[in-house]
C-alpha cells in the first residue's frame, strides 16, 4: 500500500514559461506566478492511464475487493493535488477547471486522459462504486464528505454518486442541488454531473420537490456568477440558454413540466428555434473537443468593418443589436477607440444616436487599455447627448464614469455634471433587501455613487476636514429615505460610513448614522447593515456613535442572511479590541442573544484571530481571548453543538504552546463532530502531538467516539504515532488503546 501511495503521490513540475517577447515580462513587477514560471501537477509515475499493468488491475478480483479499503488514500491524494493547486493560485473553492482535465466523471469519450493526475479521479470513483455495493451506509458518508469538501471536483464526485439511487436519497440530492443559492445547479464547473443528476433525479421526485426545483430553475442563475459588466442582451441570452437546457433535459427524461415551466420553455424555444438537444450530450459540457463536424451554433456571426469609412454606413444599416446575429462591434471598440469614436461622432453630426451601439461602445471603451484617453473626447460629447440616449445608456455610461473616477484628468465640473445626469433619471426598478449590495453594484445609481466616492477619495480627505459643498448636498439628498431610487446610493454610503464619519462627523451623525438605526426604519437599517458588513471596519469613535444600533442588530441576526456571520465576527473583534466602548454585560447579553450558528461564528472569528496573528498568537491567549470566553461566552450547555465544538477545537490547535491552557478552558464545550479529518490534518502538521502527547490524546478523544460515522484517514494515525513516540507509556492508556483500535478497524 505504501508503494501505491508513493506512485500516486503528486509533485509540482516547473519550467520556463513561453513568451513571445521576453521584454514584455518584468520579473520585479509581475504579480502572476505563471508570468515567472510555468507549473503543472505531476504524479511520481507517468503514463498511468496507458500503463498495461495498472489498467489490468481493474480485472483483478483481489484489487477490486481491496478498493474500498484504499478509498481514503485515494481521497487524500486527490485532495492533496487540489490543495497544492490552491497554494499555487491555480484553483479555489468555486473554480478548479477539472472539467477541462476530466470532462466527465462517468466514462465518456470526451475524457481524454491527457493528464496523469486524473487517474486519481477514476480510482476514487471506482473505489466508491465498489464500496456502494457492499456498504451503502459507508458510501453515503464518503459522498457527504465529498460534497462538504471545497473544490468543484468533489461536488462533481458527489453529484455522480447521487445518481446511484441505492445510496443517496432524493431529498439529499435535491438539497445538494439547491444549496448555496443553487450555485451548483448553475455552475459550468459541474455542468455535466448536474445535468446527469437532473435526468436521474427528477423521475424520482414527488410533486412538491419537483415544483420547488422547477421554481428555482425558472429564476435562472444568480447574477454574481457572471461578470458584473455583462451586457443586458448577453445576460438575457445566457439566462435563457441555462434555463432552456435544464428544463429541456428534464422534459426529455419523461417529466411532465408544470404549466409555468412549459410556458417558459415554449417561449424561450420560440425565440431560439435553432436550439435543439444534441444526440451525443455535447450540450452537457462547458466545451467540446470536436472531431470536425462542429457544434450547432447559437447564432450567426455578422462581419464588422475595421475602417471608419466603412463603419459609418455599417452602423446606419445595423443601428440595433440582434441576439441571433452576433457582430464584432464591441470588439472593434475595445481595440480601436479613435476609429469607433469617430464613426459614432459622424452619426451624431447627423443627429443619429443609436443607443444599442453606444452601449456596446462604452462597454468596449471601458476595457480599453487607454481608458483615460477616452475622457477628453467622450466627456464633452456625452454632455450634449439627448436625455433619452443618456437614459437608455445609463448603465454603460455609469460603468465608464466609474472606470475613470480614480484617475481621469480634466474638468471636475463636467464629471459631476455627467453624474448628475444619471442621478436625475427616474428608474422603475426598486431595490430589495435581498442581496442589496449586488443590486447596487449593477445599477446606474449605485455605480455613479461609487464613482463619486472614488473622486472624493482622490482629494485626499483628512479627519475632521468636512465634506466639500459640491458633494455634501448630493450625499445629503442620497440619505433622504423618501427618495426610493437613492437606496442604491445608500448602499455605498453605508459601506464607506467610517470614512465619511471621520471626515465629517457632524454631517454623518445627522444624515448617515440614522440609516443604521432599526428603530427609525427596519428596511433601511437592514440595507445599511448588510452594506457595512460587506467590508466592515472598526473605529472607536464610530463604534461609540452607533453603539445602540450595533447591540440592537443582534435581534435582527437572521434577517442579515449570508452576512449574519459577518456581524458575529464584527461583534467578536469589537469585544477583543474595544472593551472601553462596550461593557462586559452588554457584550455578554448580545452574545447570549445570538442563535447557535452565531455563537459558532464567534468561535470561528477567534480562530481566525489566532491564524492572522502569526508569531504574535500568544498575545491572544490568555489575553484577550481567554477573557472573552470566561466573561462573555454563554454558560448554558444548550449552546453546545458539533459546529461550535469544531470551531473551538480549531482555537486549541492554533494556540500552539498555549494549547494546554486553551484546552483546559474549552474542553467542556468539545463534543464529537461528524467530519473531524481536517482538524486531524492540521493537528498532524503541528508540534502538539509531540509536545503535549497526553493532552493531544484527550483532545482527539473528545472529537470522536465509538458511534462516530466517519472514515478515518492517515492523519489521525500520524497524530497517535507521534504522541506514542514521545510517551511510550501511553500505550497502556485506555484512551490510546480505544483510539488505536478505532484506527486499525477502519484504516
Amino acid at each position: 500500500m505504501a508503494q501505491l501511495r508513493d506512485i500516486l503521490s503528486s509533485h509540482v513540475r516547473l519550467r520556463e514559461p513561453l513568451h513571445w517577447n521576453k521584454a514584455d515580462i518584468n520579473i520585479n513587477t509581475s504579480d502572476r506566478l505563471n508570468d515567472l514560471v510555468k507549473w503543472e501537477i505531476a504524479l511520481n509515475t507517468e503514463h498511468l492511464h496507458s500503463h498495461y499493468t495498472f489498467n489490468n488491475l481493474q480485472k483483478d478480483a483481489q484489487w477490486v475487493e481491496a478498493l474500498p479499503k484504499i478509498l481514503p488514500d485515494f481521497n487524500m491524494l486527490l485532495r492533496d493535488i487540489l490543495d497544492l493547486k490552491c497554494e499555487l493560485n491555480g484553483v479555489n473553492a468555486i473554480n478548479d477547471y477539472s472539467y477541462i482535465d476530466q470532462p466527465s466523471i462517468s466514462d465518456h469519450p470526451q475524457s481524454n486522459d491527457y493528464n496523469d493526475w486524473t487517474v486519481l479521479i477514476k480510482l476514487t470513483r471506482d473505489a466508491w462504486l465498489t464500496l456502494s455495493k457492499i456498504n451503502p451506509d459507508q458510501a453515503l458518508l464518503v459522498a457527504e464528505e465529498w460534497y462538504q469538501t471545497p473544490y468543484p471536483i468533489f461536488k462533481r464526485l458527489a453529484f455522480f454518486a447521487a445518481t446511484q439511487r441505492n445510496v443517496i436519497s432524493t431529498e439529499r440530492a435535491l438539497k445538494w442541488l439547491l444549496a448555496d443559492d443553487a450555485w451548483w445547479l448553475w455552475s459550468p464547473e459541474v455542468l455535466r454531473e448536474t445535468i446527469r443528476l437532473l435526468v436521474s433525479l427528477t423521475p424520482e421526485l414527488n410533486l412538491t420537490d419537483l415544483s420547488q426545483l422547477e421554481i428555482t430553475i425558472l429564476k435562472g442563475p444568480p447574477p454574481k456568477m457572471y461578470k458584473e459588466d455583462i451586457e443586458d442582451e448577453r445576460w438575457s441570452k445566457v439566462m435563457e440558454r441555462a434555463i432552456w437546457l435544464r428544463l429541456s433535459k428534464i422534459k426529455a427524461a419523461g417529466i411532465i413540466l408544470s404549466p409555468n415551466s412549459t410556458a417558459e420553455l415554449d417561449l424561450i424555444s420560440q425565440r431560439n428555434m435553432q436550439w435543439k438537444l444534441l444526440h451525443d450530450d455535447r450540450d452537457e459540457f462547458p466545451f467540446w473537443l470536436d472531431s470536425g463536424d462542429g457544434v450547432e451554433p447559437w447564432c450567426t456571426i455578422l462581419d464588422t468593418p475595421t475602417r471608419r469609412i466603412d463603419l459609418v454606413p455599417w452602423l446606419k444599416k445595423h443601428p440595433n443589436t440582434n441576439s441571433n446575429l452576433q457582430d464584432q462591434w464591441e470588439k472593434r471598440c475595445n481595440e480601436k477607440f479613435s476609429t469607433t469614436f469617430c464613426a459614432l461622432l459622424a452619426l451624431t453630426l447627423e443627429d443619429e444616436w443609436p443607443s444599442d451601439r453606444w452601449r456596446e461602445a462604452l462597454q468596449g471603451w471601458v476595457s480599453h487599455k487607454q481608458i483615460k484617453r477616452t475622457w477628453h473626447y467622450l466627456g464633452p460629447l456625452l454632455d450634449r447627448a439627448p436625455d433619452d440616449v443618456i437614459q437608455s445608456c445609463a448603465r454603460s455610461i455609469s460603468w465608464w464614469l466609474l472606470s475613470l473616477s480614480k484617475n481621469f484628468d480634466g474638468s471636475n465640473d463636467l464629471f459631476l455634471k455627467l453624474i448628475n445626469r444619471i442621478l436625475i433619471i427616474n428608474y422603475e426598478d426598486d431595490i430589495s433587501t435581498d442581496n442589496s449590495v449586488n443590486q447596487a453594484i449593477n445599477h446606474p445609481i449605485g455605480l455613479v455613487t461609487d464613482a463619486l466616492l472614488n473622486w472624493w477619495y482622490r482629494q485626499s480627505p483628512l479627519d475632521n476636514q468636512g465634506l466639500p459643498d459640491n458633494i455634501k448636498q448630493v450625499f445629503t439628498e442620497m440619505c433622504n429615505t423618501k427618495i426610493i431610487k437613492f437606496r442604491y446610493s445608500r448602499v455605498y454610503l453605508a459601506t464607506h460610513a467610517v470614512s465619511l464619519f471621520r471626515v465629517d462627523e457632524q454631517w454623518a451623525t445627522e444624515y448617515l448614522l440614522p440609516l443604521f438605526d432599526w428603530q427609525v426604519s427596519e428596511f433601511e437599517a437592514r440595507i445599511a447593515w448588510e452594506s457595512f458588513l460587506y467590508t466592515p471596519r472598526l473605529h472607536r469613535s464610530f463604534l461609540s456613535a452607533i453603539k445602540q444600533p450595533i447591540l440592537e442588530t443582534v435581534k435582527h441576526y437572521e434577517e442579515l442572511g449570508d452576512l449574519a456571520h459577518q456581524y458575529a465576527d464584527f461583534l467578536t473583534f469589537a469585544a477583543l479590541d474595544f472593551k472601553d466602548v462596550f461593557s462586559i454585560s452588554e457584550l455578554a447579553l448580545a452574545t447570549r442573544s445570538l442563535p447557535n450558528d452565531g455563537i459558532a461564528s464567534i468561535a470561528l472569528a477567534l480562530a481566525r484571530a489566532f491564524e492572522g496573528s502569526g508569531d504574535q498568537h500568544h498575545e491572544y491567549w490568555p489575553k484577550p481571548c481567554a477573557a472573552l470566553l470566561k466573561s462573555i461566552w454563554p454558560k448554558s450547555r444548550e449552546f453546545i453543538s458539533p459546529q461550535i465544538s469544531q470551531a473551538l477545537a480549531k482555537i486549541c490547535i492554533e494556540a500552539e504552546e498555549d494549547f494546554p491552557e486553551a484546552f483546559s478552558e474549552i474542553k467542556h464545550w468539545l463534543v464529537p463532530i461528524e467530519w473531524p479529518d481536517f482538524l486531524f490534518r492540521k493537528l498532524s502538521k503541528s508540534i502538539l502531538p509531540k509536545q503535549y502527547p497526553k493532552a493531544t490524546l484527550e483532545f482527539i478523544d473528545k472529537l470522536i467516539d465509538g458511534n462516530t460515522r466517519w472514515y478515518p484517514s492517515s492523519y489521525l494515525n500520524t497524530c497517535l504515532k507521534d504522541a506514542i513516540a514521545i510517551s511510550p507509556d501511553l500505550e497502556n492508556d485506555p484512551m490510546y488503546r480505544q483510539l488505536s483500535e478505532y484506527v486499525e478497524k477502519y484504516l
